[in-house]
């Protein structure tokens, strides 16, 4: 099983708006926000706190005030007391994203904009960097931004992060399939790329097959509407 929310977040909510739903995240998480000196980088975290937190609510039917995350030893976050229950989020630009599924997950957005590909020395293996060099220069920031939303990905599903070198494994596409060279941790993984917003790349690496995956694709104004209905059902201030 594997779900996808892709919340499109393109506009600045008013003061007022934001100051009233800062009450439905952590006390923790609202210090983090109220960090943040530019207001669209605190919306960014404001709202991929909110969609999980909501997906949670409708999905598990837990009252959000009894929602609560752990961090594993590398620090990737996971929901308290539900051991079959995985989600990983990221948001690039306008858009947040929020994967869940029965098995691990991974998920990475990222905008398509210019780059200098000697970043790719760096953070690609030698087969990738190869890869990349060959492709005709039109394709090459579509490559790009192909291999690097999909090595993300993986280290994400893995649970690793910065712990981990991008360059110790290789994303591989052939003839439309796309699969994991000298992989580092001995578990079977899966990859597949969704596409929400052409100036956007989106990739999921799952630990297992895909298989009935959904898509859901979501506006600011109803995800707005659909807090103010989970508010009537269960969905209050959090208050830890």
């Amino acid at each position: 099983m594997l779900e996808i929310y892709a919340l499109q977040q393109n506009k600045i909510l008013t003061d007022k708006k934001f100051h009233s739903l800062l009450p439905y995240v952590s006390t923790e998480k609202k210090a983090r926000i109220n960090r943040y000196i530019q207001r669209p980088a605190a919306q960014q975290a404001l709202m991929s706190d909110l969609l999980v937190r909501s997906i949670i609510h409708e999905k598990l039917s837990m009252k959000n005030s009894d929602i609560r995350f752990g961090q594993n030893e590398y620090g990737k976050p996971y929901l308290l007391g539900k051991d079959n229950f995985y989600f990983n989020l990221s948001h690039s630009g306008e858009w947040v994203v929020c994967a869940i599924s029965d098995s691990v997950v991974g998920i990475d957005v990222e905008k398509i904009k210019p780059t200098d590909y000697n970043i790719s020395k760096r953070f690609f293996s030698k087969d990738e960097n190869d890869y990349l060099i060959c492709q005709k220069e039109k394709q090459k920031l579509d490559t790009f931004y192909d291999l690097w939303t999909l090595k993300e990905s993986y280290i994400k599903a893995v649970g690793k992060g910065l712990h981990m070198s991008l360059r110790d494994f290789s994303i591989v596409i052939y003839n439309g399939f796309i699969f994991l060279k000298h992989q580092i941790e001995n578990h079977l993984f899966n990859f597949k790329q969704f596409s929400i917003d052409i100036r956007y790349k989106l990739s999921v690496c799952l630990g297992s097959e895909f298989r009935d995956e959904e898509l859901s694709v979501i506006s600011m104004p109803d995800f707005l509407n659909s807090i103010e209905n989970k508010k009537r059902n269960g969905f209050a201030p959090v208050y830890n």
